[in-house]
């Protein structure tokens, strides 16, 4: 009878044939936003704020156990969302990427992993950021730069809109509708 011959297991060599494509990608769309953008480094502050509560997402996971099944859920898409929205493209690839780094470098990961997870998080934001880019402005702004989020008019709107006697009529019914 014939015998199967035994699994190779993967090796770390072929885990950079994926993380170089990652890396260059990454850098590529950094130095672009970068010559966009070549103020970025002036919203540092809240690019310290996001760095710090990005590595307090990823130190804080809650584990869900249900009869014998557990689940990990980590809430680190908050501050990347909140990250898109408020900080310049650069400052958001370098941010999200330095966090991760700092994370894998704490969880003493293999250099292959650790530099695979960074590419792959530079590489998955600065697609996400090339994608709002694309996206048209909302109310005149695009994301990272939001500047104040309300403006002056809108909150006189939204008052006057609130007091008593102002509200508007209702609409038709759904039963008033042909």
């Amino acid at each position: 009878m014939a015998t199967r011959p035994p699994a190779r297991r993967a090796s770390s060599q072929r885990a950079w044939l994926i993380t170089y494509p990652l890396a260059l990608f990454a850098m590529i769309c950094l130095a672009i936003f970068w010559l966009r953008e070549p103020e970025w480094y002036r919203e540092w502050p809240k690019g310290l704020l996001f760095f710090v509560a990005y590595l307090v997402a990823y130190r804080d996971v809650f584990n869900i156990v249900i009869w014998r099944s557990a689940f990990t859920v980590a809430v680190t898409d908050v501050p990347l969302v909140l990250a898109l929205f408020y900080l310049p493209p650069v400052m958001v690839i370098l941010v999200v990427g330095g966090a991760i780094l700092v994370q894998q470098l704490w969880s003493h990961a293999q250099p292959a992993k650790m530099a695979f997870n960074t590419a792959k998080s530079a590489a998955g934001n600065s697609a996400a950021l090339l994608l709002i880019l694309a996206l048209p402005e909302i109310r005149g702004r695009r994301a990272g730069h939001v500047g104040d989020p309300g403006s002056r008019r809108g909150h006189r709107r939204a008052r006057r809109a609130a007091q008593p006697g102002r509200c508007a009529e209702p609409g038709p019914r759904l039963a008033d509708r042909p």
